[in-house]
């Protein structure tokens, strides 16, 4: 009965994201702001939802900050795997994508953000200070240094405007509806999670990354694909790096609710998923920064590119495996 409780509210976090997403795209229509700032911040924080909802009720009603690391930690490196599938399944398009300089700045960010993590495994302190970790006040000022930068980026949308009948007023009231409706299913989801891993065995760090991380980050699979398909690589990559950096500005919201308390508690998952992730997002990072070259496909070589889109497919894999 769990496990089909569990789809169920799978498949509304899924729904429930997909329309805010849409809703996301209609005010990019009405508005003038920037597209990076649209898909790496308002987006971004939109299909994210699962993982902020999910995250504080595991440390504020289930008690558990095992399933909080495991849940970014693991959501994270699923963005970026999706992000390297997609990559390679639309590489033609890739090479010839227009990314703005924004997205440097937030991957860079999350690169540090790794580091700094990897730094307080091997440590085994994060710098507890006044009932919150210092390191959740740096990644929480990386985050707001990110959305500055993209904030203020150029605007790479295309050409087609307003076409929706809808009012700016009915948008918003609409995107409210579903935001507290994907509130509820993902409060719901946690509790299920650490149910089913319990059931089958799992350890807190494990079924956080694979039963919440996966179904967190169902959301920003299905509008990375959505994305790709009409063309817009900008938004797309906005989008899951945009995501990755807000996650981890979830371990300050997280840190606040579990006030007083160590968040940060490793396991030998944890210590693969940090690594693993350094690994991939800084290939990523790299790409990024071949990405945002002036020019067209003839600035970016055919096999730096589709090995570094690579690293996260394999990283993703190879954590898999050896959690199996």
């Amino acid at each position: 009965m769990i496990f089909v409780v569990y789809a169920l509210l799978v498949a509304c976090v899924v729904l429930f994201s997909a329309r805010l997403g849409y809703y996301v795209d209609l005010l990019d229509q009405k508005t003038t702001m920037a597209s990076a700032f649209i898909g790496g911040v308002m987006l971004a924080a939109v299909t994210s939802l699962p993982e902020l909802m999910t995250s504080v009720t595991s440390v504020a009603f289930v008690g558990k900050p095992s399933l909080v690391i495991g849940n970014i930690l693991g959501s994270d490196l699923f963005n970026v795997f999706v992000l390297g599938a997609v990559f390679l399944l639309y590489f033609k398009g890739l090479r010839r994508a227009r990314i703005t300089t924004s997205h440097n700045t937030t991957v860079t960010c999350v690169v540090v953000i790794y580091v700094l993590l990897l730094v307080s495994l091997k440590t085994g302190s994060s710098l507890f200070l006044y009932g919150v970790s210092g390191l959740s006040l740096v990644i929480f000022a990386l985050y707001v240094w990110s959305i500055r930068k993209m904030s203020g980026d150029e605007d790479t949308s295309g050409e087609a405007g307003d076409v929706s009948p809808l009012t700016l007023r009915q948008v918003v009231l609409r995107f409210a509806g579903y935001s507290v409706l994907l509130v509820c299913a993902s409060i719901a989801i946690t509790y299920a999670s650490d149910y089913l891993g319990t059931k089958i065995g799992l350890g807190s760090t494990m079924a956080g990354a694979l039963l919440l991380g996966i179904a967190t980050s169902l959301p920003e699979m299905i509008s990375c694909f959505v994305l790709a398909r009409i063309g817009n690589f900008n938004a797309m990559t906005g989008n899951i790096v945009g995501s990755n950096i807000f996650n981890f500005a979830i371990f300050f919201v997280a840190d606040l609710a579990y006030w007083n308390k160590n968040l940060y508690v490793y396991d030998s998952q944890a210590g693969l998923l940090i690594t693993l992730g350094l690994a991939a997002n800084a290939a990523v990072l790299v790409l990024v920064r071949l990405l945002t070259r002036k020019g067209g496909a003839e600035k970016r070589p055919a096999a730096p590119v589709a090995l570094l889109s690579a690293v996260p497919v394999v990283s993703y894999v190879l954590f898999a495996v050896l959690s199996a």
